[in-house]
């Protein structure tokens, strides 16, 4: 019978504070939508025209592979798991000129985007992967929904009502607008000036 193989020793890790998360994500966030106006977003209290809640902070001090169970939410008719979200009230407040997020969905996308579950799980197969059995796609059924789309239409929406200028999204193909080898994520949106979908962009990661 095979045995399961024990999960690596972990290296130290630096903190991972708000900033470091939302530089993370933002760098994600701007291969998709490139003209997206840096220093749009910012946590709560920082003034940036789109405020995101930080409700993450003691979970990313600690070494633990799990956050709590996800709200799911209703967007764009369809059900989507936000996790670091403890308020029961409106995903969004739109004011003039400014937006606030009360979901932590930039940390949400840092936890799925990083592979923070793979790296500090002890769950191993015998091969010592992380096996799907162990992640929070099977624990709560997204396996087949692209959560971090989702999350980024979210930010795409309050970016545009809060300072007024429409994102629209890269679409990368053969030819001289390629992505950059190292790139993480590509888009099937419909291209600048062409109607935008309903639903969120589809990516594809690399």
């Amino acid at each position: 019978m095979p045995t399961t193989a024990p999960a690596p020793a972990l290296p130290p890790i630096a903190p991972v504070t708000a900033a470091v998360r939302l530089a993370y994500v933002w760098a994600h966030f701007a291969r998709v939508y490139p003209g997206a106006p840096v220093g749009a977003l910012g946590s709560t209290g920082s003034g940036a025209a789109v405020e995101v809640a930080d409700l993450a902070e003691a979970f990313f001090s600690q070494p633990q592979p799990y956050p709590v169970e996800p709200n799911w939410r209703e967007w764009h008719g369809q059900q989507v798991p936000f996790f670091f979200d403890d308020s029961a009230g409106p995903l969004l407040t739109m004011m003039s000129g400014r937006a606030k997020i009360n979901a932590d969905v930039i940390s949400a996308a840092f936890y799925l985007l990083s592979g923070w579950q793979e790296y500090f799980s002890d769950a191993r197969d015998q091969h010592g992967r992380f096996p799907y059995a162990a992640s929070v796609q099977a624990r709560y059924g997204f396996v087949a929904l692209p959560v971090v789309n989702y999350y980024f239409d979210v930010l795409r929406v309050t970016i545009e009502h809060a300072t007024g200028q429409p994102l629209h999204p890269h679409t990368w193909g053969p030819g001289p607008h390629s992505p950059p080898s190292s790139a993480t994520t590509s888009t099937t949106c419909a291209a600048p000036g062409k109607p935008r979908p309903k639903q969120p962009c589809k990516t594809a990661s690399y």
